[in-house]
């Protein structure tokens, strides 16, 4: 239901009974003229454009279910007591102006009956009450949808903390107070009624007490109308949010290490050399920490971004304008978009419109006219047009805001480092920002910040090493034992100074293995010997675990780096369990019940403690971000740090992993199956947010069962054969539509082609509506979590191949004009996307009309936009450019409808599909 649109016609029907019954009840004078115009035909045509504008205001949205019923049927029966009095109203006209009439309702008496007007009355009257009722069931019944939605809007607000929730509720309360005083003026009145003669009632010309005050009907008419643009304007600012949001948005930040106490002070004391107070507190541009792998570059910056002295400075550079500040993270092992401009762009605007929600739609101008609350989610953003919002924000600063960005991890982005680089340089130009960013200093880096203020931070924490050290060691009990009888403890923690040469996480270590140390009661003389033989640096550290590990884990621990390694994203802990199993195939095979919640933290426990038996810390359980309160957090497995994962893809260890492992070990097949295992015996009861974990496990098994396709030229039709059944079983859990089509059309958005080709071409056959539908839907592309938005001309090419043509009757039209009429509504400006322009020229190789009228413009909420009719000219015209599109036409036609065979379509395919595969996991834009 769409709140919005049923307060609006709430409001309008409110003021269509409101007008109707003052024109019957109210002595309105049709005499006096200063033109000499004929005063009652001005006059009544003067009623007659009132009436049709508050007709025009009662349609009702198209959508069925956006308008309650009795609310929808309350506006039609206004609309048929409009067309009444449109008719009475021109009868009067046509009788002239030689009568002269004192009110609408003694002019009323010369073309009605007595019974008419007596009955028009009486439908206003129920009208009337009947409307008040409604009111009262929309806002004040507990179960009401209408409540309850407003309920959840006020709940957000309160949850995103954008501010205004006290107005709404403000409003909310009015309209029903509004409501309560209407119910008691209609009260007052049905008293009086009772005791009046029908013959008084009938032309009440003058009967003034026996309706409304007008007071009650416009005030409650307002009332409602200004509570639908605020629901609406505050709805379409958390849909704008939302879209802007994406999982994990700052769950590598939350990770990040806190500085230990009395560490990094420097960075902030004025007379410090780096001077990054002088820059935080008064200059503009970017200020470049930069230092070697482990250096403790994010710690620091999480530090930055917490202390409060910053903000205090931050807010001295301000000045009298307000200081509005953003943070991102970037993260080489994360999910695509916690590595990509994509979602450092989103994750820069979602924090800042959460703390400037009275830009939001300013901002997102280009996204504002795309969706409507409640009937329309905003479709997925492009990278240009998220840059054109940061373009918009833009033209914020300097006038109300100076805004400064912190971004750590540059040399995690996966993607060209220059390409990042001209993304800082834009925004440095910019009059009223600065940036903080952090990465290693690789030469990109060099290049573009050598004249910029900067620090190397291992050059400088050579103090907070030692305090990490001694304080570490002094909580534990042993040592300040150990110190207060032997002196060397003192140049112990000298010695790991010297060695640590600035990198923290080596520091950390070391620490590590002195701890356990003093837990086996080691003496000073053995912790000496700790330190002496700890490897020097982190690869030698790493690759002395890994000989650490017992011959008879070697497999496991093998397999486990394979899989981490492999993984588009960390993999929850969960997920490891079932990798884990020693006969998987026999586990799916099995028909064992739903795993409870005690299986369930059984198998995180032993998995954890496997983990950490086979990989020695190098892989850890991470907590991962909590989406909502009810929510559990899921818990993942990552990297100790970014060093682990590049020393692990080094040509020696790659080796290394490779002997321990079997020939046949495939670490993407053993994810499909691991996955489907989770899906397959995992109880939603259970778990909170389940039906979201289920979706992404999904997109995840089908991301990898891609890239098996790719790898092997072959499709792996028995395992998604299964997926689909237990997929289509719990459609909606999935959020995969029900029928033939439902597993497949999200299948053929996930470039699965060859399975796709199986399933198009094994017996029984497909229907032909199966075939028809899966090419509509991939004509209409939509972002999914590892894929971005963007037109498949090959999943085109084979659907049209096997059977689906453009001529195919969908939804009341044809695919070919529901695809023009996608492309007419989507593009402002013309854009020869050469996925696009190759669909174009099948669908009219296969047979695509030119010759056709093309229905474009639609009727949204209560707003009517004509429809109309243009060429499929005109549509490509505009979609792709007037050159382009006569070029496109004369390739089409040039090009004979040429059979190509299955063999020829697969190999070509796989073709194409080997030299993408890389970017499809990236979710490169």
């Amino acid at each position: 239901m769409d709140p919005v649109a049923a307060l609006g016609l709430a409001a309008n029907i409110v003021a269509f009974v409101d007008f109707s019954w003052k024109l019957l009840y109210e002595t309105k004078d049709l005499h006096s003229s200063s033109t000499g115009a004929s005063i009652e035909n001005d006059t009544l045509e003067q009623i007659s454009n009132d009436l049709i504008s508050l007709n025009n205001d009662l349609t009702a949205p198209s959508a069925v279910d956006a308008i309650p019923d009795p609310i929808r049927s309350l506006a039609t029966q206004c609309k048929h007591v409009t067309v009444e009095l449109l008719e009475v109203l021109d009868n009067l006209k046509v009788k002239g102006p030689h009568k002269k009439w004192k009110s609408f309702v003694q002019a009323l008496r010369s073309v009605w009956k007595k019974e008419q007007i007596e009955g028009l009355l009486k439908r206003l009257e129920r009208l009337r009450d009947e409307m008040q009722f409604r009111l009262q069931i929309l806002l004040n019944e507990r179960n009401s949808e209408t409540q309850n939605m407003l309920t959840n809007v006020v709940a957000e607000i309160r949850r995103l903390k954008l501010g205004g929730a006290h107005k709404l509720l403000a409003q909310i309360e009015g309209v029903k107070t509004a409501i309560s005083e209407l119910k008691s003026d209609l009260q007052q009145q049905n008293a009086i009624t009772r005791g009046a003669s029908p013959a008084s009632l009938t032309l009440a010309v003058d009967a003034y007490a026996l309706r409304p005050s007008p007071e009650s009907m416009n005030d409650l008419s307002n009332k409602l109308a200004d509570l639908a643009t605020e629901v609406g304007a505050r709805a379409s600012d958390q849909l704008l949010l939302k879209s802007l949001w994406f999982n994990r948005i700052g769950e590598r930040q939350a990770n990040v290490a806190a500085s230990h106490e009395n560490t990094f002070k420097w960075v902030l004391d004025p007379y410090s050399p780096t001077r990054f107070e002088q820059w935080i507190r008064s200059q503009n541009g970017i200020y470049w920490i930069m230092g070697k792998a482990g250096s403790g570059k994010s710690t620091l910056m999480k530090y930055l971004i917490n202390h409060p002295d910053t903000t205090s400075m931050l807010k001295a550079w301000a000045g009298t304008k307000s200081l509005v500040t953003a943070s991102f993270f970037l993260w080489k092992s994360g999910t695509s978009m916690q590595k990509s401009q994509e979602g450092l762009f989103r994750s820069l605007l979602y924090e800042i419109l959460r703390k400037c929600p009275d830009i939001i739609r300013s901002v997102c101008t280009c996204k504002a006219e795309t969706f409507q609350p409640f009937v329309k989610e905003v479709d997925p953003w492009t990278k240009e047009e998220l840059w054109q919002a940061i373009g918009h924000l833009k033209k914020q600063s300097g006038v109300k805001s100076r805004f400064c960005f912190f971004i750590d991890g540059l040399d995690e982005y996966d993607g060209p480092p220059d390409d990042l680089v001209e993304v800082l340089e834009s925004l440095r130009a910019w009059k009223d920002v600065k940036l903080c960013v952090s990465s290693r200093p690789w030469n990109e880096f060099i290049d573009a910040f050598t004249s910029d203020p900067q620090l190397a931070l291992e050059d400088l924490t050579r103090e907070d090493i030692r305090i990490y050290v001694r304080d570490t060691l002094e909580e534990n009990s042993r040592f300040r034992e150990m110190k207060a009888r032997d002196s060397r403890s003192q140049i112990l923690v000298q010695e790991i100074v010297e060695k640590a040469r600035g990198v923290f996480l080596w520091v950390v270590l070391v620490v590590r293995s002195l701890l356990t140390g003093l837990r086996n009661a080691d003496r000073i003389s053995d912790l000496q010997r700790r330190l002496r033989d700890f490897p020097e640096t982190l690869e030698k550290y790493f690759s002395h675990i890994l000989a650490s590990v017992e011959p008879f884990y070697r497999e496991q621990t093998a397999q486990a780096f394979k899989f981490a390694l492999e993984a588009a994203e960390p993999l929850s802990l969960l997920t490891y369990s079932f990798l884990d199993e020693d006969h998987l195939d026999s586990v799916l095979a099995s028909t064992e019940s739903l795993l409870t919640t005690s299986d369930v933290v059984i198998r995180k426990d032993d998995m954890q403690r496997r983990l950490n038996g086979r990989c020695k810390g190098l892989l850890e359980v991470v907590r991962g971000e909590k989406t909502s309160p009810s929510e559990l957090p899921i818990l993942r497995v990552d990297f100790l740090h970014r060093t682990v994962h590049d020393f692990l893809l080094t040509k020696d260890i790659q080796t290394m992993l490779a002997e321990n492992l079997k020939a046949d070990f495939d670490p993407k097949l053993r994810l499909c199956k691991a996955l489907f295992a989770q899906l397959k015996f995992m109880d939603p009861h259970h778990l909170g947010g389940f039906r979201r974990q289920a979706q992404e496990l999904l997109e995840d098994l089908t991301l990898y069962a891609r890239g098996l396709e790719i790898e092997l030229n072959s499709p792996q039709t028995a395992l998604m054969d299964e997926v689909g059944l237990l997929v289509s079983k719990q459609a909606d859990r999935f959020n995969v539509e029900t029928g033939e089509a439902g597993f497949l059309s999200f299948l053929v958005h996930r470039e699965l082609y060859l399975y796709v080709i199986e399933a198009l071409t094994r017996e029984p056959p497909l229907k032909a509506s199966t075939r028809t539908a899966l090419l509509a839907s991939i004509l209409v592309p939509h972002k999914t979590k590892h894929f971005s938005r963007r037109y498949d001309s090959k999943m085109v090419d084979i659907l049209l191949k096997y059977g689906a043509g453009p001529s195919d009757r969908y939804e009341h039209t044809t695919v070919w004009t529901h695809f023009l009429q996608s492309i007419n509504t989507k593009n402002t400006e013309p854009n020869p996307d050469p996925c696009l322009v190759r669909i174009i020229e099948s669908m009219l190789q296969h047979g695509a009309r030119l010759d056709i009228k093309i229905p474009v413009g639609e009727r949204t909420g209560s707003r009517k936009t004509l429809q109309d009719d243009t060429s499929p000219r005109e549509i490509l015209r505009q979609a792709l450019g007037e050159k382009f599109e006569q070029k496109m036409l004369r390739d089409a036609k040039s090009h004979a409808t040429g059979e190509e065979d299955q063999k020829s379509l697969i190999l070509r395919i796989c073709s194409e599909c080997n030299q993408s595969l890389k970017n499809v996991v990236h979710n490169r834009p």
